[in-house]
């Protein structure tokens, strides 16, 4: 698939035809046309890290369905608070990386993508200890939206 670029050299038509990923290089007299890195390059160097974070993005949404259930059928308990408390931050800090390397990749944006990308420890981390500080000195998780949705004190 090729698509059309505004040509600039002179000499040449108003458009040239590029294929897609190509780097253009134009100086006064000549046009060079460099192929794209591979993609090993530029991103991770272990081709396995996109298996593994996929693997851990399907173990943390296969085990939160039983841990959502699970309280409809046993009532609050402190070991489903203490997997709530973990799966549901690091479930959501995945989704959050996910739009953050989408839209603020650090390539293009590299103060910015990187400051959003430790916000976002940051954030995950204060959400974890404050899981944790609500299911030991509090109600815990369940309770809570126990008492939420009866809209008991």
């Amino acid at each position: 698939m090729y698509s059309r670029v505004l040509c600039t050299a002179p000499r040449q038509s108003a458009l040239s035809i590029v294929r897609p990923g190509l780097m253009v290089r134009r100086t006064a007299s000549t046009t060079t046309v460099d192929p794209p890195k591979p993609a090993a390059e530029t991103m991770h160097k272990s081709k396995m890290h996109g298996s593994y974070h996929w693997d851990l993005e399907r173990a943390l949404s296969i085990v939160s369905i039983p841990l959502l259930v699970t309280p409809f059928f046993i009532g609050s308990h402190p070991m489903v608070d203490l997997g709530l408390g973990v799966v549901i931050p690091l479930h959501s800090h995945i989704g959050f990386d996910a739009i953050i390397q989408d839209y603020l990749p650090v390539r293009r944006n590299p103060i910015l993508g990187r400051v959003a990308s430790y916000s976002l420890y940051a954030a995950t981390g204060l959400c974890l200890y404050g899981c944790y500080q609500f299911n030991t000195n509090d109600v815990g998780i369940t309770e809570f939206v126990k008492r939420l949705w009866t809209g008991k004190q």
